[in-house]
């Protein structure tokens, strides 16, 4: 019998983030960034990336990230999401994982 290697070849992990407001309306033109832990994300420092801007939909991606947790930071003028969802779980390896994070 014979065996063949097949090479498993995963997908970027992503993050998709929708952002809302408290209503529930998408917001555009949000800016949205990563943070490694707490600390970091309350202190505004160190960013995994630096913040990308939502587009008409109210979305951005983060891609080619490691499966981790991550603190997002979504600001628009004088609405933010302090308060509400503030971390992710753990990322799913090779997968487009999605969340949404209110402003207000």
């Amino acid at each position: 019998s014979s065996f063949s290697n097949h090479s498993v070849i995963l997908l970027p992990t992503s993050l998709k983030v929708t952002v809302l407001d408290k209503n529930g309306n998408i917001v555009k033109g949000v800016t949205v960034t990563l943070y490694k832990n707490e600390a970091d994300y309350f202190e505004e420092k160190d960013p995994i990336r630096e913040g990308q801007i939502t587009d008409e939909k109210g979305r951005t991606v983060f891609k080619k990230l490691t499966p981790a947790a991550y603190y997002i930071y979504a600001k628009k003028g004088d609405m933010d999401n302090v308060g509400e969802v503030e971390s992710t779980s753990k990322l799913q390896e090779g997968k487009v994982n999605l969340i949404n994070v209110i402003i207000k």
